[in-house]
């Protein structure tokens, strides 16, 4: 694969960042039977040459629906990909498909949708979860996206070439169950707390590219029912999206479902009963404060929400949700919620988590705290929000004369992601109205609002837009217009050309 002279790293750059082959996480030799998949290992007399996949999946089980455009023709390998290093970010060109090494596939990206944590990572607010993953290290950020099989590495079965695509974006090394530190050792929420993965886009390179090399072992077929559902869904609506694009969002949602397993584990622990009540708050309305709305809407909850940008919390209540959701401030005297879900990092957030949940709810860390609020709200580090938050602890508080139960979150657990896929699809509608904005492939200047009168997020400088948006995503007046922003790669948009 070459690279044009935006860097001169030459072949030596780690695509997985492994040097050994790791093993498929616990419990994905159920998840790959259900789906009708298979990762095996490789046969004594495999060739350890990459090619195009033969299609060794059985016709009823295979994952690509008739009806998915065929994205393999062309010049493959074409494109372009961002990069970052010492906190900046840039465009480099990709020139020929990467070579996978064994156990390893090369997605087609047809769209990537872009989540703060990776600017974070970049800003130097979040810290990566191993050492040498730094703000100075050479990653393609992002990790949030769908494509479809190109090739593989030696030792790859049960995936064609053209199948459509997500990625999970947390490596386990293959002694993890040996050396992880957390509780159960379960590839899960805790796990990734204590560090005990790479993460595509902060540790090892991420998703922002035109053709991506991944683990096989991090690919989550989308079944054939799902892109069928989504596509009639999006079709009844007439909207400007196709049904592929909408699977990017397949991580976060898979992270806002978490939430229901983490509570569970959280009662088990505490020997608490499920929160009687279906009453729930949402703190934030970015993604994440959408998507945990909407894995609650899912799950019977009466939900509102709260943004303290009150154009963005109208914004999602009239435009994502219709009215499903309902809008709420710290005025409007309705408190006593069963369960508050913080997706906002900062310390008022907590607080008013705290004065809105009843005696004996839950509040529920998705998020956890900005730099500059962690030791300030706790600098005797009695009870450290940003610990609970991070390493998906549970802890008993007695706060404004209530006692809660604090649950924290980081991550998915792997089999969730199969639930977020069908959530996905059941909801088509509404996840089409949290892309507020996209962007036309890594080069795009622009990025175009999908909400009638929305506003456009246009630098004019000639810049493509990714990068502004990846250092100046906390700027007010783009937020509030904001919701999901995504990025429409080349390879999706060319197919949209050839129909026009």
């Amino acid at each position: 694969m070459d690279t044009e002279l935006i860097r001169n790293t030459g072949d030596a750059h780690l695509v997985n960042g492994f040097e050994q082959p790791l093993l498929r996480p616990a419990g994905l030799d159920r998840i790959h039977a259900e789906r009708g998949s298979r990762v095996v290992p490789a046969r004594a007399d495999s060739v350890g040459e990459a090619a195009l996949l033969p299609g060794g999946v059985e016709p009823e089980v295979r994952q690509r629906a008739a009806s998915l455009p065929s994205y393999l023709k062309g010049d493959l390998g074409q494109g372009y990909r961002v990069e970052r290093a010492y906190g900046q970010v840039f465009i480099a060109r990709q020139s020929g498909l990467p070579q996978p090494k064994r156990g390893e596939v090369v997605v087609k990206v047809l769209a990537a949708s872009f989540c703060n944590s990776d600017a974070k990572v970049i800003l130097g607010d979040k810290t990566p979860n191993v050492l040498d993953a730094g703000v100075n290290k050479h990653v393609i950020p992002g990790h949030e996206a769908v494509g479809v099989v190109v090739s593989a590495g030696e030792g790859v079965e049960g995936f064609a070439a053209g199948d459509l695509t997500v990625i999970m974006p947390h490596l386990y090394p293959e002694d993890h169950e040996h050396t992880c530190q957390a509780p159960a050792g379960d590839r899960g929420p805790r796990c990734i707390g204590h560090k005990c993965s790479r993460h595509l886009g902060w540790d090892v390179d991420g998703l922002y590219s035109d053709y991506a090399c991944v683990s096989a072992s991090l690919l989550v077929p989308v079944p054939e029912s799902a892109y069928r559902r989504t596509a009639e869904a999006l079709g009844a609506i007439g909207s400007d999206l196709r049904a592929e694009a909408l699977f990017s969002l397949t991580e976060p949602a898979a992270c806002a479902l978490t939430m229901f397993p983490m509570l569970c584990e959280a009662g088990r622990e505490r020997r608490r009963a499920e929160p009687a009540g279906k009453r729930a708050l949402v703190l934030g309305a970015g993604p994440m404060g959408c998507l945990c709305a909407l894995a609650l809407l899912d799950q019977g909850y009466e939900v509102s929400i709260n943004d303290v940008l009150l154009r963005r919390m109208d914004l999602a209540v009239r435009w994502s949700f219709e009215g499903r959701v309902r809008p709420w401030t710290p005025s409007s005297g309705t408190n006593n919620f069963d369960m508050v879900v913080t997706t906002a990092p900062t310390a008022t957030a907590f607080k008013t988590a705290c004065e809105a949940v009843r005696d004996g709810g839950v509040i529920y860390l998705f998020a956890g705290l900005v730099a500059r609020d962690r030791e300030a709200m706790d600098p005797a580090r009695v009870v450290h929000l940003e610990s609970v938050h991070r390493r998906a602890h549970s802890v008993e508080l007695d706060v404004e004369g209530k006692h809660v139960l604090l649950v924290g979150h980081s991550g998915y657990f792997e089999p969730v992601f199969d639930e977020a896929v069908d959530l996905i699809a059941r909801h088509a509608v509404t996840i089409d109205r949290l892309v507020t904005h996209t962007v036309d492939g890594w080069m795009g200047g622009k990025a175009t609002s999908r909400v009638p009168g929305g506003q456009l997020y246009d630098p004019d400088d000639g810049r493509p837009a990714i990068l502004h948006v990846l250092h100046n995503s906390e700027k007010v007046e783009f937020l509030e217009s904001r919701i999901k922003l995504m990025v429409l790669t080349d390879g999706y948009l060319s197919w949209a050309g050839e129909q026009a």
